[in-house]
């Protein structure tokens, strides 16, 4: 499952609570400036100092280790002077290292590690970032727990919402203020299945409509075997143009849970200020754990729909009520 930078904030933080933060996690997905902006926030979840950015970590005695060169890579000498401060000795504080852009560690420089990172000195903690693991030795995946982030969708300002997207937020305004039950999940997932429902015909009119033009103007030049592939075409163009009008819609419960869970840990950045005290509300309600669980589900929800020939309405259906039953 991948994490907005909230979730992986809150499932750390529930970690650090329960004595069962890892030795090495590995950030990916996102954009670097994203993984940097999460690794700030787990330093000071592991340390109880506040850090605002991974320049502000280094003033701190974190081992922060970047590619160099004009090659941009991270060399042996580097991992070594990094082990050699981990394992300096020293009682009753953490030892942590961010290794930035891990994709550009040598060979050389990845097997000089391995050792930290698969027996530990007592309290290190070890954060890779990297916006490529397929270029990673195996043996360092393996020894580290991934956090995959996913890409904030920005939306869009209150003038340029599509209708679509606007009707929906109304929708979950005015559902805030009840309490989670079946009743109110089943009403939700009707009001979001109308919505798909007459985006998927609008979208089956216009691409009939761009298919009889096309056989109108072009009846006579080709074989009439041309329009059976084009008659095709054109219904695969409405479906995908379906499933990405879906996504985005999908997009507006992701910023929704995201707004909760950012009020919750009191973050200034919301997707919908505009909509600030209906997700405030329903974070203060329904708690971290909550939020978790919805936004669990609502990503279970985008698995299950990207699955060749899944059902889309029970998947609806058990994806809503987790979510609001």
């Amino acid at each position: 499952m991948a994490f907005t930078s909230e979730t992986a904030c809150s499932y750390l933080e529930r970690a650090a609570q329960d004595g069962r933060l890892a030795h090495a996690y590995l950030i990916t997905g996102g954009s670097q400036a994203e993984q940097e902006a999460l690794a700030a926030k787990l330093l000071t979840i592991a340390t109880g100092e506040p850090f605002v950015d991974l320049g502000d970590a280094e003033d701190k005695a974190v081992t922060i280790v970047r590619p160099e060169s004009k090659s941009r890579v991270i060399k042996v000498e580097q991992m070594r002077a990094m082990e050699k401060t981990l394992h300096m000795s020293g009682k009753g504080s953490r030892k942590m290292a961010v290794v930035v852009g891990a994709e550009r560690l040598r060979e050389a420089a990845a097997n000089a590690f391995l050792k930290t990172l698969e027996e530990p000195p007592q309290g290190v903690m070890i954060l890779l970032l990297t916006t490529q693991p397929e270029q990673l030795l195996t043996t360092i995946l393996s020894r580290c727990i991934r956090v995959p982030l996913i890409t904030r969708k920005v939306m869009p300002a209150p003038e340029d919402r599509s209708e679509d997207e606007a009707t929906l937020l109304d929708v979950l305004d005015q559902a805030s203020a009840q309490k989670p039950s079946m009743a109110l999940a089943l009403s939700l997932k009707n009001q979001f299945s109308e919505l798909l429902k007459t985006r998927k015909t609008a979208l089956g009119k216009e691409s009939d409509k761009l298919y009889k033009a096309e056989v109108k103007s072009l009846q006579k030049k080709v074989d009439d075997s041309y329009f059976k592939g084009r008659e095709t075409h054109y219904k695969t163009l409405a479906e995908s143009r379906y499933i990405q009008q879906r996504t985005a819609l999908l997009g507006v419960f992701a910023s929704w849970f995201g707004d909760a869970l950012r009020q919750l840990h009191q973050s200034p950045e919301l997707d919908l200020p505009d909509y600030a005290g209906a997700t405030e509300k329903l974070g203060s309600a329904a708690g971290t754990e909550g939020m978790m669980r919805r936004s669990e589900a609502l990503e279970t929800l985008r698995r299950h729909l990207d699955t060749t020939n899944v059902n889309e309405a029970l998947a609806l259906d058990v994806a809503f009520l987790r979510m609001f039953g």
